[in-house]
């Protein structure tokens, strides 16, 4: 299991965890812990539909949930050739997730690979890299009605057949402020470029708005730095949505 890298996204999900414990959101200094001892997580996610690149790292001591690191003056992240900017757990008004370092770069498409290098506090550099996942986009349906009385067929044009790789097919639903009901309905796909979303799903969302998005996932070891508690690379390529409207 890997932390969540988005922030827009860890509010949604945070108390869940808190409430097991899964995570710990103190910060330490780099200065008081091993180094070789950090879990390193690393992730680059490419949404299409709003052109931006979200570069994210977090270094932890006592394994993936354990405590966040801050980095020294003379230690950075870097995440393809950009360097990344501190998010300090101690000064966050909501401190969610502890410690992190992130960017997010308007781009029109990803670069080839997602790449972080972390610089240590005696200069020496450590890198993990690994071939960003293949481009995905919705073939069909084309963007207007769906009868919620009838399945939802979604054809797109990635696999997710490579190793540590995945496709989720996701459809949120937004309801009216009379509704106050947002609902959201997601399908793994991984091997094929089909998902069916039946009429029984549908119909347990609410009527208006929705929102369709294929994301092509994977997930690598980034263990370069990270000898006793390895780490992980996850990369991410979220199609353009297409809107529906339910009814």
């Amino acid at each position: 299991m890997t932390r969540q890298m988005f922030t827009n996204a860890v509010a949604a999900t945070f108390m869940a965890f808190a409430a097991t414990g899964c995570w710990s959101n103190d910060t330490i200094d780099s200065s008081e812990v091993d180094e070789n001892a950090l879990y390193g997580h690393y992730s680059a996610t490419f949404d299409a539909g709003t052109a931006q690149l979200r570069l994210f790292a977090q270094l932890t001591v006592g394994g993936w949930s354990g405590t966040t690191v801050r980095l020294g003056a003379s230690e950075s992240i870097t995440g393809n050739g950009r360097p990344l900017d501190l998010h300090d757990g101690d000064s966050e008004l909501l401190n969610l997730i502890g410690t992190y370092y992130e960017r997010v770069v308007p781009v029109s498409q990803p670069d080839a690979q997602a790449d972080f290098v972390w610089t240590r506090s005696d200069g020496t550099t450590y890198e993990n890299k690994s071939a960003f996942p293949s481009a995905v986009s919705i073939s069909a349906p084309a963007s207007g009605s769906q009868s919620r009385s009838a399945d939802l067929i979604v054809s797109f044009t990635a696999t997710g057949s490579g190793t540590g790789e995945s496709v989720t097919v996701a459809l949120q639903s937004q309801g009216t402020a009379a509704q106050g009901q947002t609902t959201y309905v997601s399908h793994v796909a991984t091997g094929s470029t089909i998902a069916l979303f039946t009429a029984s799903e549908l119909s347990g969302m609410p009527s208006g708005p929705a929102t369709l998005t294929v994301t092509h996932s994977k997930s690598v070891s980034a263990p370069i730095g990270h000898p006793q508690e390895g780490g992980t690379l996850d990369m991410a390529y979220k199609s353009a949505p297409v809107q529906l409207n339910l009814q």
